[in-house]
């Protein structure tokens, strides 16, 4: 009795020590979260807490994605984020969007924002929106709601609009209005 006693103590010890390994692997080696989702079967889900993502798009763009809670909903290949906070680096501007919830699509690339997104630029310019839409690959940023976009200068705001990060377009859809002040002290016209 005390062999088959010593047996499972053994069996449980190298079973633990296994797991062990794998966690300090996980942790400590630097294994990126969609590499370690790969060690996962087909019908396993994962929520995770204090998330972290980075991604590479078109033209050296870069996006950090953190949140505050994750669902990643592996056979689909996408997540559910909580309290988010993505950090766009372009080539000429930097774009820091918050929103309550996301849907991230690693995939392609793309994250759809909800809940009284906002985005502000290196510029100054904020732009807030219901919804939210961003394709790393293309650089462009997309609406189909209201939205307002305020900077220094003007406030502009419509419903729809998609906004292409490379060549520093905005294209609105339907009825805008536009204000525009004219600071005393600053002799620039933007006409």
């Amino acid at each position: 009795m005390s062999k088959f006693r010593l047996a499972i103590g053994l069996f449980l010890a190298v079973m633990v020590l296994f797991a062990a390994l794998i966690i300090w692997k996980a942790d400590f080696k630097g294994v990126k979260l969609l590499g370690l989702a790969g060690l996962l079967p087909a019908n396993v889900d994962m929520s995770l807490g204090d998330v972290s993502i980075s991604e590479t798009g078109g033209d050296g763009r870069t996006m950090t994605i953190t949140a505050a809670s994750a669902q990643y909903f592996k056979q689909d290949d996408y997540f559910i984020l909580s309290e988010v906070r993505a950090t766009i680096m372009s080539a000429d501007n930097l774009y820091v969007v918050t929103a309550e919830k996301a849907r991230y699509e690693p995939r392609r690339k793309v994250i759809v924002l909800t809940g009284q997104t906002r985005t502000a630029d290196s510029l100054g310019r904020i732009l807030t929106s219901q919804n939210l839409l961003l394709d790393l690959t293309t650089g462009h940023f997309a609406s189909q709601d209201q939205f307002c976009l305020e900077d220094p200068q003007l406030s502009l705001s419509g419903a729809g609009f998609v906004y292409d990060t490379n060549a520093g377009m905005l294209n609105v859809n339907g009825r805008i209005l536009l204000m525009i002040s004219q600071d005393s002290s600053n002799d620039n016209s933007l006409f």
